[in-house]
């Protein structure tokens, strides 16, 4: 599990940003959300704080959390 906080502050298009508490881009002015084994489950809380909210995509990344198996 992972520590998750919503940023205060929106984004360029409006959003907050839910970001894992290692995240390079942590925000210091930011909400905790709790731990979570995924980032959805992190989402749908921020959802609760801000109608617009999305992933960091450093540290949220569906791609990034996905392990990829190449049988060669």
């Amino acid at each position: 599990m992972d520590l998750y906080y919503v940023s205060n502050k929106v984004n360029k298009t409006g959003k907050h940003i839910v970001h894992k508490v290692s995240c390079e881009n942590f925000p210091l002015n930011n909400i905790y959300l709790g731990p979570f084994s995924e980032c959805r489950e992190a989402l749908e809380k921020a959802r609760g704080y801000y109608p617009e909210v999305e992933h960091c995509e450093q540290c949220c990344s569906e791609q990034r959390s996905r392990v990829f198996f190449n049988p060669r």
